[in-house]
């Protein structure tokens, strides 16, 4: 009896085991399921300042990311920069990668190409082997002419096989001594008529030279023997596809209101070559400046002030506003156009006195930039609500744009709100997860009390607390606080960062993070 009371007991206990155990499988089952639905969120993510450790070495999520962002590449591990073919990929989606890659790819012909094919300053990275190799530049030079922008040294070979690509790159040609190689400039011409804007003035005033360029770009006058800029059949052609030459035509011609016309529509600018009747004549000064906001410049001062025009003008580049007259710069309505018209916020530049005060108009700016308060009237640089704003502004931007911003910012707030407790207390309410790499904000206020950045960088209590907020601070600390395996844990734990890959913090990040999660990813 005893022996069988045991063996029941001990059935029962196995029981209760076994029960346990399934609960904890299915609990540690349920939050592997939760950590593989959180991983896949965060893979779809847009990452700014780096990538969290769990993708750092993921090739589908790195090329992905480039491919949606055009950025990214740089926060990818060292192993992935030193893939020849995985890197190829990268640089046909955005060429300027390749500053990121490995030294020994950034010496590789087949990559640079790919990367300059791409975009042609991609050329700086390349290694000075490469940058100095004719046969590969050339190669460069007949996928993208605009590689000429890019190196050092002037070759004709070069020159030609970049306009016959893009011949718009005859304006790069006129400041080498082979501005006057006829061969370049009507190969150039040959891929686009617009490039006759980049020949020589005294080649164009050159008869013999127009006529062949004449029978080049418009065919029917391939029977024409001579030219002559006075003849309004031959400029009324001409100036459809390159409006500038109406500055050559007579007088005569600058006053006939329909070749003027046909010009500005194809080239807004060339309403400077009008005649002062028709730099007064509100139907071609709207065509002009339809076709180039910035012509307004060349309007006549009654026109500068007509409200029709103006709308036209800022509405297509903010930046006319500067061209209207000084009774529209104070404008709202307008000036408000000019700044919501596009990435123009540094437009408040040119309004009045007045409206550089105004609130709706400074924050219409700074929403854009927060940098446009340096435009702003000096007392909205003590107006909290407008500081903040153009603070929040900068989230969004990526990591270096960031930093660029930040110091720009900070200069031109007033030193009496960044010593004012209150507003610092908002700033940092902001939280890191709004106010990227915020422990730089600390340091600018901190050193306007004397308190210097070596100090906070050194302080890891500071530093722990701006870790644990976001884990991307901790490239603020001192090399030692780098190095501290707390400060580092911490890090991980909050976003993923980490300023190396290894496979034991990305283990760690994964169970911490994603429970232990099992993710197949492409290595």
């Amino acid at each position: 009896m005893l022996f069988l009371h045991h063996h029941e007991q001990n059935i029962v206990e196995n029981d209760e085991f076994v029960r346990k155990l399934e609960h904890l499988l299915k609990k540690k089952f349920s939050l592997q399921q939760l950590g593989k639905k959180k991983w896949l969120l965060n893979r779809e993510m847009k990452y700014s300042n780096f990538f969290p450790i769990e993708f750092m070495n993921d090739k589908e999520f790195v090329l992905n990311h480039v491919k949606k962002y055009g950025y990214g590449f740089n926060f990818a591990t060292k192993q992935l920069k030193q893939d020849k073919d995985f890197v190829l990929k990268i640089v046909q989606h955005n060429g300027l990668e390749l500053e990121f890659a490995s030294e020994d790819i950034r010496n590789d012909p087949e990559v640079v190409l790919a990367a300059v094919t791409q975009q042609a300053r991609a050329l700086r990275y390349a290694s000075h082997m490469l940058r100095n190799d004719k046969e590969l530049i050339l190669e460069a030079a007949r996928q993208n002419g605009d590689i000429l922008w890019f190196r050092s040294g002037i070759d004709r070979d070069i020159l030609l096989a970049a306009v016959k690509q893009n011949g718009v790159l005859l304006q790069f040609v006129q400041l080498t001594d082979f501005k006057y190689d006829r061969e370049i400039i009507f190969e150039a011409i040959k891929q686009n008529k617009k490039a006759l804007r980049w020949a020589p003035k005294d080649l164009i005033q050159d008869h013999n030279f127009m006529l062949k360029v004449l029978k080049l770009i418009i065919p029917e006058f391939t029977t024409v023997h001579c030219f002559d800029f006075s003849k309004e059949e031959i400029m009324a052609k001409l100036v459809q596809d390159c409006g500038f030459l109406l500055e050559f035509s007579t007088d005569t011609l600058k006053s006939n209101r329909d070749i003027v016309l046909t010009a500005v529509r194809n080239d807004g600018r060339s309403l400077q070559f009008a005649s002062d009747e028709l730099k007064s004549d509100k139907s071609i000064v709207l065509n002009a400046v339809r076709n180039d906001a910035m012509s307004l410049r060349f309007a006549s001062d009654d026109l500068k002030n007509d409200k029709e025009i103006a709308f036209a003008a800022v509405s297509k580049n903010g930046n006319a506003l500067q061209w209207v007259s000084e009774e529209l710069k104070g404008d709202k309505e307008l000036v408000l156009a000019a700044i919501t018209s596009g990435k123009y916020a540094f437009a408040i530049e040119f309004a009045s006195t007045t409206l550089q005060k105004d609130r709706e108009v400074v924050l219409a700016a700074i929403k854009q930039n927060g940098c446009a308060l340096m435009y702003a009237d000096e007392s909205t640089k003590n107006n909290q609500e407008i500081v903040l704003e153009a603070i929040k502004q900068r989230q969004s931007d990526s990591y270096f744009t960031i930093l660029h911003k930040h110091v720009g910012i900070w200069k031109y707030v007033s030193k009496n709100l960044l010593s004012d407790k209150t507003f610092l207390l908002e700033v940092i309410k902001l939280g890191c997860t709004k106010i990227v790499e915020d422990i730089e904000f600390i340091s600018a206020s901190l050193q306007l009390n004397t308190l210097g950045y070596r100090d906070i960088c050194c302080d890891k209590d500071i530093m722990m607390k701006a870790v644990k907020s976001n884990g991307c601070a901790l490239r603020h600390a001192s090399e030692e606080l780098q190095r501290d395996s707390g400060l580092v844990m911490e890090a991980l734990q909050c976003n993923g960062f980490a300023f190396e890959y290894s496979d034991e913090l990305y283990q760690t990040r994964m169970e911490y993070c994603y429970h232990g999660a099992y993710l197949h990813v492409t290595k």
